[in-house]
């Protein structure tokens, strides 16, 4: 099945009139205040959509931090919950999926599968969700989603928004895989937003702050030992580590914690060749 454009949900959102658009986030957010709480997560991550859409059309809406920031709280909030109640964790690891914004038409969530098949890590695992081999759509579609993600970044980490860096960091000790990759995943496109061109120069402070949070457990998945991380565990971490190895006040500081990492590295060439760039960036 091709991917589905975000262009077609923000196509119809688009469609309807600004004043239906904002009682359907107002309804939203009393729904996100007010569903059960292993429910919010994705509660939150649709008032994220909606807001993102009417935003490209009225970038000066006055309320629009009011759905922000209360569909950021819950998240932060839903990620602490998913250490000390497994029932928040199914839709918590689903709504960080959908973060990062890759949908098949039958509603697969393709994030993690297109980390992975970017570094060039291939495991037994079939795929399910074949790659369009239209590269004109794939283009557009590639531009949109990292729109898409460094919107979500600045969202997720500016005005001092350390707390949600603290619980994504906090999961990546969760003894749930799927959560762990869920989390390693955001860490991986959140890092690639902030090395971005249009992030890097700009928001010194939020890269320190998310590699300060990160990379501390990122090194413990690198180094895998753990009876519930998988190589892709592994191979996501080395993706985030070399996302940072991008951002220039990151990278000294990366250098700095190169001994500790090569190791790792090395093992993990064979399965990545992100974890080879690394390794040989080290080196330098």
């Amino acid at each position: 099945a091709n991917c589905r454009r975000r262009g077609m949900v923000e196509m119809f959102i688009r469609g309807l009139c600004t004043a239906l658009v904002t009682e359907t986030m107002d309804v939203l957010l009393q729904r996100l205040r007010s569903s059960p709480v292993e429910e919010r997560a994705l509660v939150a991550v649709l008032l994220l959509y909606f807001d993102r859409t009417l935003s490209l059309d009225e970038p000066d809406r006055r309320n629009s931090s009011v759905y922000r920031e209360e569909a950021v709280r819950i998240l932060t909030e839903s990620l602490r919950r998913c250490l000390i109640d497994e029932n928040v964790v199914p839709n918590t690891r689903k709504a960080l999926l959908m973060l990062g914004g890759h949908f098949s038409f039958s509603g697969d969530l393709l994030a993690e599968d297109r980390m992975l098949e970017q570094a060039g890590f291939a495991d037994d695992t079939p795929s399910s969700t074949p790659v369009t081999s239209d590269a004109t759509v794939q283009e557009t579609e590639a531009a949109e989603t990292e729109a898409w993600q460094e919107h979500v970044t600045a969202v997720l980490l500016g005005s001092g928004r350390r707390p949600f860096l603290a619980a994504l960091s906090g999961c990546l000790a969760s003894p749930d895989a799927g959560l762990v990759a869920a989390c390693l995943t955001t860490a991986g496109w959140l890092s690639r937003s902030l090395a971005s061109t249009r992030l890097r120069d700009t928001h010194t402070d939020m890269q320190l702050a998310a590699f300060s949070a990160l990379v501390p457990r990122l090194k413990r998945c690198l180094a895998g030992g753990a009876a519930h991380l998988q190589p892709r565990h592994r191979v996501l971490a080395a993706v985030t580590l070399h996302n940072f190895s991008k951002i220039p006040d990151c990278r000294v500081l990366l250098m700095l914690l190169a001994d500790g990492l090569r190791g790792h590295l090395a093992d993990l060439a064979e399965l990545t060749r992100t974890a080879g760039q690394l390794y040989a960036e080290l080196h330098e």
